[in-house]
């Protein structure tokens, strides 16, 4: 599948409050971290698009601001980060683009970084999530079971990660 043309750029004020509406859309904030399980206010989604981040990209894709990605929780000694990425705009699901953005920041943060190890984790229901991370080259490691409250029932989470040989002998 050949994803929407995109760009990653540094995030700017202006995504502050595209990133708010899309945290507030119940669809999009469902399989996000339990801080975005309720209201999220604008200054603390100001503070995670502009000051919190050490690797954050937003993504502009058809158009405009789709979400943002990026590595987070680094620990430069042992060579690790944690990845994430929110496409907040659902005209864009399904189309490959997740996928894309994934492989563009592990490869940033293999061959830029010099990092060794990515790791990330997903709501089991999200099936999305779960090809977007098989399709970059994570491998599940572990689960922690009923670890969050969604749709009136307690899910799974999946833990994955990716090691730099891995993903490097899988890239094109």
């Amino acid at each position: 599948m050949t994803p929407p043309p995109y760009t990653l750029r540094p995030p700017a004020a202006a995504d502050v409050i595209p990133y708010y509406y899309h945290l507030a859309d119940p669809e999009v904030a469902v399989w996000l971290e339990d801080t975005c399980q309720r209201p999220v206010s604008t200054a603390a989604v100001e503070d995670f698009v502009l000051r919190r981040g050490w690797c954050h990209w937003a993504i502009d894709a058809a158009g405009g601001f789709a979400g943002l990605a990026g590595l987070d929780d680094s620990d430069l000694v042992r060579g690790q980060a944690r990845f994430f990425i929110v496409i907040g705009r659902r005209d864009l699901w399904g189309q490959g683009l997740g996928t894309a953005v994934t492989r563009q920041v592990l490869d940033y943060g293999f061959t830029v970084l010099g990092l060794r190890k990515v790791t990330s984790d997903y709501l089991e229901p999200n099936l999305a999530s779960a090809r977007v991370h098989a399709h970059a080259g994570f491998t599940v490691e572990g689960r922690l079971r009923a670890d969050a409250f969604r749709r009136g029932s307690w899910v799974d989470r999946i833990l994955v990660s990716v090691l730099r040989d891995e993903f490097m002998a899988g890239r094109p």
